[in-house]
């Protein structure tokens, strides 16, 4: 800078242009050009400074780069938040010397000093350009790199190397500017000087607003970056709480597996184990069973007898409490190592592990029906329960279901013999297979037709003519042979069958008696009767079964007898009555069968429509001895002849009992004293003898067997 002024003061440049051209460069110190792709700002100022450096020399060049680098660094401490006075300082140094070295280098490399090229015509301003453009590249980075290199601890040689290429682009650039600016003032060319300062505002406008887009895009980047950054934090708040929400489902799922897996082992009412669960640990003791010798536990099923009446009298909601107390009894009686389980409905079930003998397994079975036959307090009332007990007894050689099978098999049959408890027994299987096969057959039969009808006369005392027939059913089984009723119609009565096989019976019966009464010459047609059984009674197609027959077979409703028992039409009187009297519509008749050892009401009697009585065989047996039963028949005479119905007397085996029937009034009679059931083409004989029985009563020897094949046809219905 000394150096500097000791140049202006001995110069001919006059002050005020100095100061014209400081603030001519001051001026153009902050218009910079951003080279695209780059990180090189290309100031206007040092295009400047070359001229000035070419035209007016080193000093007037020093002068100027000093004053605009000041202008600079203090533009840029204005508007920068973090500003270094000594980086700043440093930067000032780096480019005056730059311009210094500059000077002195041009003057002795090539010979000559600036100021001594005012006429290019001699061709050195492109030397000159070339040395304004190496002389401050090298100048500039040396210094640069040897500045940081020890500030900032880096290689020395890599830094020059990068500082160097910018450096060039700058000087180039730089000098290239200044150079033309010079050869237009001292050509006078206004046409180049324009033009070079056109181009160069041309320049300084499209790399503005390319550099001002590049900050809107780089603002525009940023913008989205945050935005994109707050979007990923409201997504990871989100995932958070989805995360938050799955483990929380999990959890949820974890204890409602946990509640599953109770559910399926345990009843929900008593929270005792479910069937499931005792099978499970029935397998455990069958396992223990099989690795030991002479191991024996015992399985008991428990089947509350009334509970359903109680149930449905007093509601549902204290028989789940009669439940629950219930098998709270029962864990209070057993072992601590037995298990109580409920099975459903009114059946619980007892596992007694290390059972021991029968004799102990009885004593344990009578001491659950003990503990059952205390009464159980639910509020202010005292409930009584009875319990039927089916026992299995394992020992490892089983299936667990087997187990329980048996057990509830035995229970049943404990039901069926109304007894307290009955211990399984292998027979017991076996009679189960052979009428789960006799089942299975009877289905077929049904689909196969292969029953056959029997008929029983029944015959007018008085007279001793037929006056009709009771229709009998036979199976004539493919391997069995023929079988009587007492063996399928328990079977076809609990699966439903009985109803498809009564309506078969109905249409054989009715068409062979409308085939009998065209042929017959007697003045009074004959009638049938049929048995229906309570299932079929209870069935609400029954009538339109009937209405279907009579049409099909064109028969006289009135000769059509349906046969109910006592017992049926007091199950459920109100219905009974309402039944009764749809069929009473079709002009059918209606009998009561097994008159006598029902619990008939007098009161329901006279309301039922109803046209015959039917006294059952125990009591026509009792007048062959003169036991008490025969006041029984006399009142049953009475009782119908005071309600003008009709009586037939069934069993009727020997003539005495005939002739205390006749005595008493009795209209009609059947038994094995007239005949047994008989085929149609055997019942066809009968019918052709009308004479057959009038002799009976006069003391004639009259055989009962049969009139064709001297068989003997059981009557068991």
């Amino acid at each position: 800078m000394a150096w500097s002024a000791s140049g202006l003061l001995t110069g001919s440049i006059d002050a005020g242009f100095l100061a014209l051209m400081t603030g001519v460069a001051i001026a153009f110190a902050n218009l910079e050009i951003h080279l695209p792709r780059t990180n090189v700002f290309l100031s206007v100022s040092d295009a400047f400074i070359v001229f000035v450096l070419i035209d007016f020399g080193g000093e007037t060049a020093i002068f100027l780069k000093a004053a605009t680098e000041i202008c600079a660094a203090i533009h840029r401490a204005r508007h920068e938040k973090s500003h270094n006075i000594l980086d700043t300082f440093t930067n000032v140094s780096i480019k005056i010397t730059t311009i210094f070295a500059t000077a002195l280098a041009v003057q002795f490399v090539l010979g000559f000093p600036v100021l001594e090229l005012a006429d290019f015509r001699n061709g050195t301003l492109l030397m000159l350009v070339g040395a304004l453009t190496i002389i401050p590249s090298l100048t500039s980075s040396l210094i640069a790199a040897v500045f940081t290199a020890v500030k900032d601890q880096q290689s020395f040689a890599k830094v020059f190397r990068a500082h160097l290429v910018d450096a060039l682009m700058v000087c180039s650039c730089a000098a290239l500017m200044g150079g033309l600016l010079v050869v237009a003032l001292h050509e006078a060319n206004m046409f180049l000087f324009v033009t070079t300062a056109g181009v160069l505002s041309l320049l300084h406008i499209l790399f503005r607003r390319y550099g001002d887009e590049q900050r809107k895009s780089v603002e525009r980047a940023q913008i989205a970056d945050r935005e994109r950054a707050e979007l990923a934090e409201q997504h990871l708040t989100k995932l958070q709480g989805y995360v938050e929400q799955i483990e929380a489902s999990a959890k949820e799922l974890r204890q409602s597996q946990e509640k599953f897996r109770w559910a399926a082992y345990h009843d929900g009412l008593t929270n005792l184990p479910n069937r499931d669960r005792l099978v499970h640990e029935v397998k455990l003791e069958l396992a223990r069973g099989q690795a030991g010798d002479n191991y024996r536990f015992a399985f008991l099923i428990l089947d509350l007898k009334n509970f359903k009446v109680v149930n449905e009298s007093l509601s549902r909601p204290i028989g789940d409490r009669l439940i629950v107390d219930v098998g709270e009894r029962l864990k209070s009686m057993v072992p601590r190592n037995a298990t109580v389980g409920r099975t459903g409905g009114d059946e619980f079930a007892l596992l007694l592990p290390s059972a021991g003998n029968d004799l102990e397994i009885v004593d344990f079975a009578k001491k659950v029906l003990e503990s059952i036959a205390a009464p159980f307090e639910i509020g202010a009332r005292q409930i009584y329960l009875a319990g039927t007990l089916g026992i299995s007894v394992g020992t490892g050689g089983e299936e667990a279901e087997d187990v329980l099978r048996d057990a509830e098999m035995a229970m049943h049959r404990a039901k069926e013999k109304n007894r307290g408890f009955v211990m399984f027994e292998r027979r017991m299987l076996t009679h189960a297979v052979s009428r789960l096969q006799l089942e299975t057959d009877l289905r077929k039969a049904v689909e196969r037709d292969e029953f056959e009808i029997f008929y029983q006369p029944i015959v007018d005392l008085r007279t001793k003519h037929i006056r009709g027939f009771e229709a009998l059913v036979r199976w004539n089984h493919p391997t069995l042979g023929r079988m009587s009723p007492d063996k399928f119609i328990p079977i076809a009565e609990a699966t439903g069958l009985i109803i498809p096989m009564t309506k078969q019976i109905l249409s054989k019966a009715c068409t062979q008696l409308v085939e009998w009464n065209g042929r017959s010459k007697n003045a009074d047609a004959l009638f049938a009767s049929v048995n229906l059984s309570g299932t079929h009674f209870g069935h609400r197609g029954l009538v339109g079964h009937i209405t279907s027959v009579l049409d099909k077979t064109g028969l006289d409703p009135r000769l059509l007898k349906l046969e109910i028992t006592e017992s049926v039409v007091m199950e459920n009187a109100e219905a009974a009555i309402s039944m009764l009297k749809q069929i009473k519509e079709l002009g059918v008749q209606i009998s009561i069968d097994d008159f006598g050892t029902g619990y008939s009401s007098l009161s329901y009697l006279q309301r039922f429509p109803i046209d015959t009585l039917k006294i059952d065989r125990a009591f026509v047996r009792s007048l062959e001895d003169g036991r008490q039963n025969g006041e029984i028949v006399r009142a049953v005479l009475a009782l119908a002849d005071a309600m003008k119905l009709s009586v037939v007397a069934e069993g009727i085996e020997s003539i005495h009992q005939l002739h205390q029937l006749m005595v008493l009034s009795c209209e009609y009679g059947q038994g094995y004293l007239f005949s047994h059931p008989l085929p149609a083409h055997e019942f066809r004989t009968l019918l052709n003898d009308p004479s057959r029985w009038e002799s009976l009563t006069a003391g004639n020897n009259f055989s009962i067997l049969s009139p064709v094949t001297n068989n003997v046809y059981a009557d068991v219905r």
